[in-house]
């Protein structure tokens, strides 16, 4: 068996839970909303990298809204809803998700144990 049919075959099968979410880094101050999509997209096993989307999805120098994020992530076959939450809430989220970090940048939470929250942040903070 050939890596390519490995993969094939492991992508068929639904193993989310073993699926890790990629860490992508945005390369320009205006895209963490496209990264942090390419962060979802990746871990659900969609080879959409940042450079596809950024090419696709023509943003403006002040970046994404999140009506704007949300119509992007639709157009790739993804269900989204808005939420606003504390930050005590956040464990009653499936992740991963994106959240819209204090209205003026997108990060990843990638998942909630306990007290603990893992964020993956596209501007590598």
């Amino acid at each position: 068996m050939t890596n390519r049919n490995f993969r094939q075959i492991i992508n068929l099968l639904d193993l989310r839970w073993q699926r890790r979410v990629p860490v992508i880094h945005q390369t320009e101050t205006a895209e963490c909303g496209l990264a942090c999509l390419a962060m979802i997209c990746g871990h659900f096993g969609k080879n959409i990298d940042l450079i596809y989307l950024r090419r696709k999805f023509n943003l403006s120098a002040r970046g994404a809204t999140l009506a704007g994020i949300n119509g992007i992530a639709e157009q790739l076959g993804m269900a989204t809803r808005a939420l606003s939450l504390e930050l005590d809430e956040l464990r009653v989220l499936k992740t991963p998700c994106i959240l819209h970090w204090d209205f003026s940048h997108f990060v990843v939470l990638v998942s909630v144990k306990r007290n603990r929250y893992v964020l993956h942040d596209p501007a590598g903070a």
